[in-house]
């Protein structure tokens, strides 16, 4: 039984950095909605491939597998049953890397190691996504305040945001706090509490201009979150953009 099925069913729970069956559906719902609109049907299938050996059936994005194996799940050009030719399965992965979606770490043995970026990840997804983020607007008058500059609305903000930087999860303390501007200054990002987050210096100073979620996913590769804190933050910015009015401040 793979992991997912396994979640559905009620047999386990999620370990460690093993995606979380809620998240599974939201990454998969994005596959559908930015991934198949702009990839060629042969290619969306094989990722869909990478995405169900990985997530669906471990719950991590890393696999070892060798070419047939993947082949084997799918489709021909013709359509007439699975791939048989490593080279069909090559020239698709090599697609797939272009767009960012995977990596590949080659072995002599014949098994490769892979990773497999979530659609939230993948550049153009994000692009996507970051439409929706830079759209982000107070919904009325009384939200549309000075939040940075005020330093009872500042504090409001880190009890907002639990103490905890929204980039790493440091814990943090009114000496040591900062306010990170979601989508920069540099690129006229507002004030306004829909668009700052606690952070710690260091997140503060390394993040710049960075775009949010790639300086989340630059966390997450480095280490400093697990997958299920790097998926639960992703959420958490996600929602305090789309809804201004989270947390009195």
């Amino acid at each position: 039984m793979d992991y997912i099925e396994s979640l559905i069913n009620g047999d386990i729970e999620p370990q460690g950095n093993q995606i979380k069956l809620d998240d599974y559906i939201k990454e998969s719902f994005l596959i559908t909605k930015y991934m198949s609109p702009r990839i060629k049907a042969t290619n969306i299938a094989t990722y869909h491939a990478f995405f169900h050996l990985s997530y669906g059936q471990t719950g991590l994005g890393e696999l070892s597998i060798p070419w047939p194996s993947v082949g084997a799940i799918c489709c021909n050009e013709r359509n007439t049953g699975p791939i048989t030719k490593n080279e069909a399965i090559r020239e698709r992965t090599k697609i797939l890397t272009k767009l960012g979606c995977i990596e590949i770490n080659r072995n002599r043995t014949g098994t490769n190691d892979f990773y497999v970026f979530l659609p939230s990840q993948i550049p153009f997804v994000k692009e996507e996504l970051g439409k929706k983020l830079g759209k982000a607007k107070p919904k009325d008058k009384k939200q549309d305040v000075d939040c940075y500059n005020e330093s009872t609305r500042r504090l409001k903000i880190l009890t907002r945001d639990v103490s905890k930087c929204a980039y790493c999860l440091a814990t943090l303390s009114p000496e040591t706090y900062y306010l990170d501007h979601i989508v920069p200054r540099a690129q006229s990002g507002a004030n306004f509490k829909n668009n700052l987050v606690s952070a710690c210096q260091t997140c503060n100073s390394n993040k710049s201009d960075t775009d949010v979620w790639d300086f989340l996913t630059k966390n997450y590769r480095n280490g400093l979150l697990k997958q299920e804190e790097y998926l639960s933050q992703k959420e958490y910015i996600q929602n305090i953009i789309d809804n201004p009015d989270t947390g009195d401040v």
